[in-house]
């Protein structure tokens, strides 16, 4: 009987490894959780800030265009000027 306790408590004691082994396997499902979790707010703030580039890039584009439009007329004045000389 003695033995057969001895068991039991072993087993008991094993059981209670066990659940402290399957509470720390929760905290690090928990963490990698978390983890995961800041990981798509980093990629969604990174898809944010590459969304704002493409703005400014567009908005660039748009500067560099209206500049070439100021320059177009002016060099077609040049054209013309210098065809009245001759």
């Amino acid at each position: 009987m003695a033995e057969g306790q001895g068991e039991t408590t072993e087993g008991q004691g094993e059981m209670a490894e066990g659940q402290g082994e399957t509470t720390e396997g929760q905290g690090e499902m928990a963490e990698g959780q978390r983890e995961m979790a800041e990981g798509q707010g980093e990629m969604a703030e990174g898809q944010g800030e590459m969304a704002e580039g493409q703005r400014e890039m567009a908005e660039g584009q748009g500067e560099t265009t209206e500049g070439q439009g100021c320059a177009l007329p002016r060099s077609a004045l040049i054209v013309r000027e210098s065809s009245a000389r001759r």
